[in-house]
């Protein structure tokens, strides 16, 4: 699956809390944590963040478009009816993080952590997420399609109303996930999770 990359043709070099008196989220670097609260609706286009921490001041937003994140701290932010497109996300966290609504389309996640997120009611289109730790997450009425994702980790995770079907968990670690009869119909796992998964249907296995 070809996962479109962020449209970024140059950057400047910009100070956090400048780009938020300006309300100028357009072609910037960014390596500053912001020390002031932004409570306008604003947009973010063609940037690169690096080692931001987002949690220590209020950030609203209500699009990120064509954006590279790289180290950076979204742990219990609130996004609520974000939209996300061609964004990368490499060694971030999203412990707690809730995405509430969001539309989440042609996003790249490596390396990062998100357990305990929370995905609901929202939309997740041609994502692809490698080596990421997805622990007690919890997915609840999305709609995911092209959804690419090798060695993660689900342990403990929640899928409830959200179809799985086609999706491939056989090269994830899946131990006590939990999930509804409409999220289970039609995921592809390997032989020793479809052992697992069989015990939430009431089948008992027997060699």
């Amino acid at each position: 699956m070809k996962v479109e990359k962020p449209k970024i043709n140059s950057l400047e070099s910009a100070v956090f809390d400048k780009c938020i008196d300006e309300l100028d989220f357009y072609g910037k670097f960014i390596e500053t944590n912001p020390t002031k609260d932004l409570w306008d609706d604003c947009k973010v286009d063609s940037c690169h963040f690096k080692k931001v921490d987002f949690t220590k001041n209020h950030f609203e937003c209500s699009e990120f478009l064509d954006v590279i994140f790289e180290n950076c701290d979204f742990s219990t932010i609130e996004f609520n009816d974000v939209n996300f497109h061609r964004c990368q996300f490499i060694n971030c966290k999203f412990a707690g993080t809730n995405f509430y609504k969001c539309i989440i389309k042609n996003v790249e996640i490596r390396s990062s952590l998100l357990c305990m997120a929370n995905f609901s009611n929202g939309k997740m289109d041609k994502i692809k997420i490698e080596d990421s730790n997805f622990e007690e997450s919890r997915f609840f009425q999305m709609n995911l399609k092209e959804f690419e994702i090798l060695n993660l980790n689900f342990t403990k995770a929640e899928f409830f109303e959200t179809s799985l079907k086609d999706i491939d968990f056989s090269k994830s670690e899946i131990e006590g996930i939990t999930l509804d009869l409409n999220s289970i119909k039609g995921i592809k796992v390997n032989s020793n999770q479809a052992v697992r998964l069989a015990s939430l249907l009431g089948i008992q296995v027997i060699d």
